[in-house]
């Protein structure tokens, strides 16, 4: 548990040293002060991992993102958070406490070990691949998953500065975690006896994503992309409630959701409209704009040639785009079955009937969906809003009409998930935000009364206390070291070789590699072939034609 603290004592700042520059430059632009140091750090913050993400990604065609890449952007995002130094020692006392609560707490959740499915499928190993060398061309070809082309990899590779090789699944959904805890608390403190406004209501429900998904879920201990991106809408969508002189804000870090997971494009295009009909007549100084604009404009064309450099297809595993001229860009076939597999499984998942792609699905689906967790907390946020705008018939400011406009907006984007992947964690960001926006217009102007000093502290504590509990305190907890890192599961391997002599480890008995030795894979198409060049870049590619039907093997 130790070794985290250290980490994420070192990254935060770095990260908000890093994100300084884009802040400062969208305050310039919009004349949009960010209020509250906890906000604006979590806006700092969240800049820098973006900004960190898309530098790795740019070198790593190149170069591997260790030691240098990564060693280079802590050193740098450090002299920039020391050069503003005075606007972040000014954090008041309450956000200090916070931190180290919520540092505790994401430490004790890291120390459970790494437990997530998919990071034992593809995460490590996609991570592995951008800090070992230059990214191989066609790596889609070795195994599917690793052909999704995610900026929160790259964001990992770049925490694995020297001394945390390996390890920066352990930090990075744990510094996301303290970053947006700041806001969120800093957000229901301030209701006391004050008239709540929409912003803070949506704030201040970004807990939970965070204890669901994070804590519950095991997504702390791990580099999953789906937890930022639920928190990225939810905090854009508040920063925009408050003002609509925050949508250039908005629209930045949907840039990031979007090179994260094609899921979040409803969100940009969403935020992309909002900064529009917002220039037309805000944007006075449009000059301060060019800075940010061109560099979400390179981070968009850096990550898409990053999706044709690993598959072959600017969206993998969508085949819009595919460039056919090349020679590792992956078979239509294998891109269309890593598709269905998707829509299958968030359609078809946990279902005892045995359905099959083309079956009716929607009545099983509401079946198994309708009464979990997330979507029965967020039906009841929805009604409590409701009833409480029925009740109180609150008269709407212009941040409860902005919440009420976002909420509609808000539709397709569920609409659009429903129908492509609809598997909560995909699209948990759109259904939550939805029905935050709800509670957001039901308690506006809502004053709640004031309570005496001994009162809040005993519900702090049992706050706290109920936050520690969805650790779950179990086996995995109480054996872990409190000095060293946190366990990271070991595969059984075997090994196969193909045609031209590559060697490939293979899981035995499972589906997970974890951290196995590159190049690894769950399953090993037979007519997969590699080489690498002169200058050590390695190119993956299907000697077969696109329809020859290959069954993949396994051990």
């Amino acid at each position: 548990m130790l070794p985290v603290l250290v980490a994420l004592l070192v990254w935060i700042p770095a990260l908000v040293g890093l994100g300084s520059p884009v802040a400062n430059a969208l305050r310039r632009a919009t004349g949009a002060v960010v209020s509250g140091a906890a906000l604006r750090a979590a806006v700092a913050g969240l800049l820098g991992m973006f900004v960190a993400a898309t530098v790795t990604a740019a070198a790593n065609f190149f170069v591997a993102a260790y030691p240098f890449v990564s060693g280079g952007l802590l050193v740098a995002g450090w002299i920039l958070v020391l050069r503003e130094r005075r606007r972040w020692v000014r954090l008041p006392g309450r956000a200090w406490r916070t931190a180290g609560v919520v540092a505790l707490i994401v430490a004790l959740a890291d120390a459970r070990g790494m437990r997530l499915y998919d990071a034992g499928i593809y995460h490590l190993q996609a991570v592995k691949w951008v800090t070992s060398g230059p990214l191989p061309r066609g790596l889609a070809n070795l195994f599917g998953s690793l052909g999704y082309n995610c900026a929160w990899f790259t964001f990992t590779a770049a925490v694995e500065s020297p001394g945390l090789l390996g390890r920066g699944g352990f930090v990075v959904n744990a510094a996301l975690a303290i970053l947006l805890a700041l806001p969120a608390v800093d957000s229901v403190m301030r209701w006391r006896g004050r008239a709540i406004r929409p912003h803070r209501v949506v704030l201040a429900l970004m807990l939970y994503p965070l204890a669901l998904y994070g804590i519950r879920d095991a997504m702390i201990s791990s580099p999953a992309p789906d937890l930022v991106v639920i928190l990225l809408v939810l905090l854009s969508t508040a920063l925009w409630v408050r003002s609509p002189r925050f949508a250039p804000h908005a629209l930045t870090l949907a840039c990031f959701a979007v090179s994260i997971k094609p899921s979040a494009v409803p969100f940009l295009l969403l935020a992309a409209v909002a900064t529009g009909a917002w220039a037309r007549r805000g944007l006075r100084r449009p000059h301060l704009a060019v800075p940010v604009a061109m560099f979400c404009i390179a981070a968009g064309a850096i990550f898409l040639a990053r999706g044709i450099w690993l598959s072959g297809y600017p969206a993998f595993p969508s085949t819009v785009g595919r460039v056919g001229g090349l020679s590792w860009t992956s078979p239509p076939g294998n891109v269309t079955r890593v598709a269905r597999t998707i829509e299958s499984w968030s359609k078809y998942h946990k279902v005892d009937e045995g359905a099959t792609p083309g079956t009716p699905w929607v009545g099983w689906w509401f079946g198994r969906v309708g009464t979990s967790q997330p979507v029965v907390v967020a039906a009841i946020v929805l009604v409590t809003g409701a009833g409480l705008w029925i009740w109180r018939r609150p008269r709407l400011g212009t941040e409860a009409s902005r919440a009420l406009l976002a909420m509609m907006a808000m539709l397709p984007a569920v609409a659009f998930w429903f129908v492509t992947a609809p598997q909560p964690r995909f699209g948990y960001g759109y259904i939550f935000g939805v029905a935050s926006l709800v509670l957001a217009v039901g308690l506006s102007g809502f004053v709640p009364r004031k309570v005496d000093p001994p009162v809040r502290q005993w519900a702090t504590a049992g706050a706290t206390v109920g936050l520690l509990l969805l650790v779950q305190i179990d086996l995995h907890l109480l054996k872990a070291s409190w000095i060293r890192w946190p366990e990271i599961p070991r595969a059984t391997l075997t090994t196969r070789r193909t045609v031209d002599g590559l060697v490939v480890h293979m899981p035995r008995g499972d589906d997970r590699v974890w951290a196995a030795p590159m190049p690894a894979t769950p399953e090993l198409d037979p007519n997969l072939r590699c080489e690498i060049d002169a200058k050590g870049i390695r190119r993956f590619w299907i000697e077969a034609s696109p329809d020859d039907s290959q069954v993949l093997s396994r051990p």
